[in-house]
């Protein structure tokens, strides 16, 4: 198994970063890609490093935030046949607030609906591929570490603090136990583990 960082905040020579996260990982003779960074940057850095994102199997969005989800656009012009996996919770609703003001930070809009193709909607833990999971959260409470963030979600009934039910772990079977990937945790990496623990035993 390879894991290599597309893009970060920081970067190394000859590389660009940007506040976000794009992550591929090879496993099992495939290719998958989890998230997009924040724009098209990501693809700069794939070429670089000798990556061909038009043979990534499969792609993943670790929650639905601009800066795991913005490069979408530019991935799905080098790739047709990636099909994107995220949770059915993961729409274009997620807002933070700064003082008295929400702003938004969720997929870029439209995006879900113009690649209906494209994406696929998760209801809970599913496997992907022989060793390949998606966990998501069951963890009860978790709008309290929304609120303490300043971190929303727009609903039929206005903003509600975000219970990070977007957000979603992609675990692989490794030999030796369990490799975890997730980006920016807002759930809690105590919660995290602990409900891997609980659905692999």
């Amino acid at each position: 198994m390879k894991v290599t960082a597309l893009i970060e905040n920081k970067a190394g020579e000859g590389l660009v970063g940007e506040h976000g996260l794009a992550v591929h990982i090879e496993y099992n003779g495939k290719q998958y890609l989890l998230d997009t960074g924040a724009s098209d940057l990501f693809l700069n850095n794939a070429d670089k490093m000798g990556i061909n994102l038009a043979d990534i199997d499969a792609a993943f969005l670790s929650h639905s935030h601009y800066d795991h989800s913005g490069g979408f656009g530019g991935f799905f012009a080098r790739n047709s046949k990636a099909k994107v996996y995220l949770q059915n919770a993961a729409k274009e609703l997620c807002y933070v607030k700064i003082g008295p003001i929400r702003h938004y930070v969720g997929i870029p809009k439209g995006l879900l609906d113009k690649r209906s193709d494209r994406f696929i909607f998760v209801d809970g833990d599913r496997q992907i591929d022989e060793g390949v999971w998606l966990i998501s959260h069951k963890t009860a409470g978790l709008a309290e570490r929304g609120k303490k963030a300043h971190m929303y979600r727009k609903t039929q009934k206005g903003f509600a603090a975000d219970d990070f039910g977007h957000e979603q772990s992609l675990v692989f079977e490794a030999g030796n136990g369990l490799v975890v990937l997730n980006s920016c945790s807002h759930g809690g990496v105590d919660n995290i583990v602990e409900e891997v623990r609980k659905a692999f035993g």
